[in-house]
């Protein structure tokens, strides 16, 4: 079975992945490239390169005995195809990555949410869920998967014309180099910007918040209801978790859209350059300290605690900063008891100290 250069680019399968798949079938004929689009308690559904009709998979047993990482959505595989009726097709390895998006999983270390992306878009909307401190977890959380972020804001129909600029304003300036929309799937507004960007072969993942519009905005860009919806809690603007599983579409225009169930909360496991790069206004501050070991606590020449309290830093920029450094701390050294007794009573004295410092600018 041939696979001409054409099709490969349509489909995304990238050089380097198409490469490792030929090495692997000089061992075995009946391999071909698959792309999983569905997964659910390590069921599979894939579209294999050149196929309309998506098949059943399931890993093949080496995965379990040899401890190696499980496909993800989005993953390129490599699926032995022979002639025949086949309940599922065996998924004999998983192809290089060119990007994965990974969160904290206290079991396994870490839990790959999806794979091969070129975008990943976070959602939220104009109504109480739009919040500036978990769009910097996201980023973070972002930073490290190798995919480029988008941040969409949904539901702008719910807001006028002036609010909607403001927000957009002060999340670019916030945001520098992160591309921002707008749009409502409730009447189209922006939808087809945000459908523009992505080129044939290309993959976008969409995550937020549950209640955002994910679903509903997925539907305007691919044209189609391909998936449920369900109205937000009117008591307080929350959602239902309408998806439960991750999967695939490939749109009319030839890019693939990811989508994801809500997500409650970003959480991490990557190395400490991933924040710095976020967070790289704070980045500059603490590199201009007149220590090289500063602890940005009150020293003489420290710029972090200039720029907090000439107002250029905010104090919950700040917090979220070192909520987040501590998240990622906590994980790397979960098993160094005094690590953590040495950090507990840092965090109280740094704690105690931001406290009397709101309080003498009479922020209680």
């Amino acid at each position: 079975m041939l696979f001409d250069n054409n099709l490969k680019k349509l489909w995304g399968l990238h050089p380097m992945q198409d490469a490792f798949f030929n090495t692997l079938k000089e061992t075995n004929s009946l391999l071909v490239p698959a792309r999983i689009i569905f997964s659910s308690h390590e069921h599979y559904k894939v579209l294999i390169l050149g196929f309309e009709d998506a098949k059943f998979a399931k890993v093949r047993g080496h995965f379990y005995h040899n401890n190696e990482e499980l496909p993800a959505v989005g993953d390129w595989v490599a699926i032995e195809f022979s002639p025949g009726d086949h309940e599922f097709l065996p998924i004999e390895a998983t192809l290089p990555r060119t990007s994965s998006l990974k969160r904290q999983d206290d079991q396994r270390g870490y839990q790959t949410l999806v794979a091969n992306v070129d975008y990943i878009a976070l959602v939220t909307s104009f109504n109480q869920d739009l919040n500036e401190r978990r769009l910097e977890r996201g980023l973070a959380m972002i930073e490290e998967s190798r995919a480029r972020p988008l941040i969409i804001l949904n539901k702008s129909d719910l807001v006028t014309e002036d609010v909607r600029e403001k927000h957009v304003k002060e999340l670019s300036q916030r945001f520098s180099g992160v591309d921002i929309f707008a749009c409502s799937s409730q009447n189209q507004s922006g939808v087809e910007s945000i459908a523009n960007i992505f080129a044939q072969g290309q993959s976008v993942a969409f995550l937020g918040m549950s209640g955002v519009g994910k679903s509903t905005l997925i539907n305007a860009v691919l044209g189609v209801e391909a998936l449920s919806t369900q109205d937000i809690r009117q008591s307080d603007s929350r959602g239902r978790h309408t998806t439960t599983h991750r999967e695939v579409f490939l749109t009319k225009k030839g890019f693939w859209i990811v989508d994801n169930p809500g997500i409650r909360a970003f959480s991490f496991w990557g190395e400490e350059g991933v924040l710095e790069r976020t967070f790289d206004d704070i980045a500059d501050l603490m590199s201009s300290c007149r220590f090289n070991d500063c602890a940005h606590n009150g020293e003489p020449g420290c710029k972090v605690g200039e720029a907090l309290e000439n107002g250029t830093l905010s104090e919950s920029r700040w917090e979220n900063y070192l909520k987040i450094k501590r998240e990622m701390e906590f994980h790397a050294n979960k098993n160094n008891k005094l690590y953590h007794s040495q950090k507990r009573k840092e965090y109280a004295k740094r704690n105690t100290d931001l406290r009397q410092r709101l309080k003498e600018k009479g922020r209680k």
